[in-house]
C-alpha cells in the first residue's frame, strides 16, 4: 500500500499512471472494508449465538510466494 501512496504522490508519472495508482487503492481499500465488516458480522453473530463458530482467514497475510531468481525467469 505504501508503494501506491508514493506512486499517486510521484512528480515522475505522468497523470495516466497517477489514475491507475488511485484506482488500484480504491479497490484495495474496498476490498479491505468488505472483509473487515464480514468478519465484524461474523465475529458479533458467534458471540450472540453459542451454537455458531466461525473462522476467518485473510489469505493475502499468509499466501507463500515462490522465490524465483529473475535471472532464471528470463534466461
Amino acid at each position: 500500500m505504501r508503494r501506491v501512496k508514493v506512486k499517486i504522490k510521484s512528480k515522475c508519472l505522468n497523470d495516466n499512471a497517477k489514475r491507475v495508482a488511485t484506482a488500484e487503492k480504491l479497490v484495495h481499500v474496498r476490498r479491505a472494508k468488505k472483509f473487515y465488516d464480514k468478519l465484524s458480522a461474523l465475529t458479533k453473530l458467534c458471540q450472540e449465538d453459542p451454537k455458531v463458530g466461525g473462522i476467518v482467514i485473510d489469505y493475502m497475510q499468509n499466501l507463500q510466494m515462490p522465490q524465483i531468481p529473475v535471472q532464471e525467469t528470463f534466461y
